[in-house]
Parts: structure tokens; C-alpha cells; sequence
């Protein structure tokens, strides 16, 4: 597969606006290491995602 396109920042500024280029540079990925940590938090498995196909 080709390389995917690159612009520069003020490319995006111009054709995608400035919460666009945010978004896509400077904003910090979303953890729950914090809350596993801090609060125990532990979350529960998805039940839709265990259940086994009942052969018909």
C-alpha cells in the first residue's frame, strides 16, 4: 500500500481548522491507568462478547 499523505500544520490549519490540527497533534491520549490504580477500578467483562453460538 502507498505511504499515507503528509501536510504540513498550517496545511491542516487552513483546509481543517484550528481544533482539527488540536485534536490531531496536541491533545494527550485517554488512560484508565489512573482510575485501575487510584480506585480499584477493575471493569467487568462483556458478556456479549463470552457467549458461545448455540449450534441450532
Amino acid at each position: 500500500a502507498p505511504e499515507p499523505l503528509q501536510i504540513t500544520e498550517q496545511e491542516a490549519l487552513a483546509t481543517s481548522g484550528a481544533d482539527s490540527v488540536y485534536y490531531a497533534t496536541r491533545l494527550r491520549g485517554a488512560s484508565n491507568e489512573k482510575a485501575r490504580h487510584e480506585l480499584n477500578f477493575r471493569p467487568r467483562p462483556l458478556e456479549w462478547l463470552q457467549t458461545r453460538a448455540v449450534p441450532a
